[in-house]
């Protein structure tokens, strides 16, 4: 079950909109109780969203499309 991120999403995008209209976004990451840290990753990336993590990955996965045909095929 995935966690709640730990700053809402609403937070996220006042400290982008302070940064775009070029006002205090240090201030507005302070009082949003965002982490300085956090801010600035926000602010490089342009965007208030998480970055999705983990999931299953092409390298990972055992089961081919032809072995799913062949599955297929038995039933």
């Amino acid at each position: 079950m995935p966690k709640e991120p730990k700053h809402t999403l609403a937070a996220r995008a006042r400290v982008l909109d302070a940064h775009r209209e070029r006002g205090d976004w240090m201030l507005v990451t302070h009082h949003n109780g965002i982490p300085p840290t956090t801010a600035r990753n926000i602010v490089e990336r342009g965007a208030p969203e998480l970055k999705k993590r983990g999931g299953a990955r092409a390298v990972i996965t055992k089961c081919t499309p032809e072995m799913e045909s062949a599955l297929v095929d038995y039933l």
